[in-house]
């Protein structure tokens, strides 16, 4: 269930009045540059992975789950990104991660194994239990044979899940800023979904982005 727009302002508003967050007009909320949530967006592990080097920082861990699961136990919003269903099955890598051993965010990135496997296995190591140093877009495009081309992301507000709430360590129910990033390749291929849930926003908005190379 997501939050009313009152809830969300009062989020931002509370970031205002605490430093951790300035208006930019046209864009919204961003978060200030000492803000602990700092370059930790779908879009700063974008850049990085671009670069070449490792999505996370040096500072930065994280502690992985993987696994298949039916469409029906992801997000509607998800199925809807990936072109799925409730029948589909996935492949999902959920991460709690930590910097300087604090939780920021718990990200849950999901793939069809029908679109991905078509001629080449690519989902075999995205079910490792395993780091994948170069981010799996990287990998999943190196597979394909195909450049990718960008990402879209669409940002709001929800109430955090028990488990969410357990691994952040907050009050289940509370709001909780969602980004949830789809990655493409050359031909408008989703590769890849990642939802990605914070307790201290580092954007707020309410309406759809997109990044292209």
């Amino acid at each position: 269930m997501g939050v009313s727009r009152a809830t969300a302002n009062k989020v931002a508003a509370q970031l205002r009045n605490t430093g951790l967050a300035y208006t930019e007009p046209g864009i919204g909320l961003i978060v200030a540059s000492g803000s602990s949530t700092t370059g930790v967006t779908p879009d700063a592990m974008w850049r990085r992975m671009l670069s070449g080097g490792p999505i996370y920082l040096p500072n930065e861990r994280s502690e992985r789950t993987v696994g298949t699961a039916p469409g029906s136990d992801a997000p509607e919003i998800v199925l809807a990104c990936l072109d799925a269903t409730v029948a589909s099955q996935l492949v999902y890598r959920r991460r709690v991660i930590y910097r300087d051993d604090q939780p920021y965010t718990v990200a849950t990135s999901w793939f069809l194994p029908a679109l991905l496997d078509q001629q080449v296995d690519v989902t075999a190591r995205l079910l490792d239990d395993d780091s994948i140093p170069e981010g799996s877009p990287a990998y999943i495009a190196e597979r394909l044979g195909r450049d990718l081309t960008g990402h879209h992301h669409v940002v709001g507000i929800v109430r955090a899940t028990a488990p969410e709430a357990e691994s952040l360590r907050v009050g289940e129910g509370e709001p909780l800023l969602r980004i949830v990033d789809t990655i493409q390749v050359e031909g408008g291929w989703p590769i890849e979904v990642g939802t990605y849930c914070y307790p201290e926003a580092p954007v707020i908005v309410t309406s759809e982005s997109s990044t292209n190379l």
